[in-house]
């Protein structure tokens, strides 16, 4: 197992690859009570075509399997429910689904070797059925339907669809109605075993705990499985539709609201490079229109925006946009505004080195803060690994940006950018 201490955070990674591919990183934190275990497969919402190693044959899952898929794992032998064995263990378990991953997870602060190897069993070893896939689709057609009853739920779909039209990004994670109703047994048994081979996945401890012990007990309890090679593997489809312009809705609302992006280029980056850009896009926009920028100043004096505004810079695989949001009476002044500042980024007062400076400070301030918290070294490590960086990585990168560094971003990234792309949901018309 190799050990790395990262004195820029005063911590120490133990990581190791399994004979079965399966990497593991633990990060002890002695003297906290609790402890976080995630186990993470790199297969999310995105990846609907997986073509046969051998023949070349392309298969379809349907949108919304692998948020499906995490409903059914949790489905264990006899009826068992994971969620109750965590309890009778003293944990609380959870699993989230995202456009690139899927995540299961526990927090305890005892047994913490039995509920590793609690994650590791019912996630690597499934009991859904065909009966019980059936059962399920009507929980996880409400769960969407809750999430359409909402709002801002609405705006957010309707703004990734409009950026990512014909494309699994621009379909809600959970899928459709039609494609709920239409999974099958086949189809999340062909997902589970392309995506949920141990070399797909990664499993990361925070917390109390002796770290080679720990793994002593994870390469016992996977030396006792066996996994057979995926047959099929990921087929990644890019991103070629133009964006959709304007997109209107109406819903029981008082203050509209808008959602306003721009698609830029797809990057091919990873490692290093991919969180570089990632933080440089991120201070560029937050020094053009975050809570400290004149331009925010400016709205806020005049009650074109409040405290609900914020803008984010998505730089992953192929999602690469600027989203921006706001709860406006004043829609068309703020999109005028907003497209004005982004067409004369070169001009503005607020890329100078002062400002970076403060922005910068600000940032790695709250990073070295957050890092008392085990939940979001954990969650952060989720990333690393998958996008095979370092969580020192972040703070180096802040260190060493400069404004010469912005400048660059403006110009390569925004001269590549789309049409604007605005969702406008506003209150039912009397």
């Amino acid at each position: 197992m190799k050990e790395h201490y990262h004195k820029v955070l005063d911590e120490t990674f133990f990581e190791k690859v399994l004979a079965n591919g399966l990497t593991v990183r633990l990060v002890p934190k002695p003297g906290y009570h609790r402890s976080y275990g995630i186990l993470t497969t790199h297969y999310g919402s995105v990846d609907q075509v997986v073509r046969h190693k051998q023949t070349g044959e392309e298969k379809t899952i349907p949108a919304g399997a692998a948020h499906f898929l995490e409903h059914k794992m949790f489905e264990g032998q006899g009826g068992l429910d994971a969620f109750v064995l965590f309890m009778k263990q003293g944990a609380m378990a959870n699993a989230f689904t995202h456009y690139f991953q899927t995540s299961y997870l526990f927090s305890a602060s005892y047994y913490i070797e039995r509920n590793v190897e609690t994650l590791l069993d019912f996630v690597q070893t499934p009991y859904f059925t065909a009966e019980g896939i059936e059962k399920e689709k009507g929980i996880i057609t409400q769960e969407l339907y809750m999430y359409q009853d909402d709002p801002l739920g609405v705006s957010y779909q309707a703004l990734n669809q409009a950026l990512y039209p014909d494309h699994p990004l621009g379909v809600d994670i959970l899928g459709t109605e039609e494609s709920i109703k239409a999974t099958t047994y086949e189809d999340l048994r062909l997902a589970y075993d392309t995506f949920y081979h141990p070399s797909n996945m990664n499993l990361i401890v925070v917390g109390n705990f002796d770290p080679q012990a720990l793994l002593a007990v994870i390469e016992a309890n996977q030396a006792r499985k066996t996994f057979e090679p995926p047959r099929y593997h990921r087929v990644e489809e890019e991103v070629t539709a133009p964006v959709l312009p304007k997109t209107q809705l109406e819903r029981e609302i008082s203050q509209p609201i808008i959602e306003l992006a721009w698609r830029f280029a797809p990057e091919n980056l990873s490692g290093l490079e991919l969180i570089r850009q990632r933080i440089v896009g991120e201070v560029f926009f937050e020094l053009l229109m975050g809570p400290m920028s004149s331009a925010y100043a400016s709205w806020y004096q005049q009650q074109w925006v409040d405290t609900n505004f914020y803008q984010s810079y998505h730089l992953d695989h192929k999602m690469h946009h600027l989203a921006i949001h706001a709860q406006s009476h004043h829609t068309s002044d703020l999109i005028a505004a907003i497209k004005e500042l982004l067409a004369n980024w070169q001009h503005n007062p607020d890329l100078t080195e002062e400002q970076l400076k403060q922005v910068v400070t600000g940032r790695i301030g709250d990073f070295l803060q957050h890092l008392n918290s085990l939940e979001f070294i954990a969650y952060e490590l989720i990333e690393a690994v998958m996008d095979s960086y370092e969580l020192a990585d972040i703070l180096t990168c802040l260190q060493e940006i400069k404004l010469s560094d912005l400048q660059e971003f403006g110009h390569q990234v925004l001269s590549g950018a789309s049409e604007a792309v605005e969702v406008l949901v506003t209150p039912v018309s009397e």
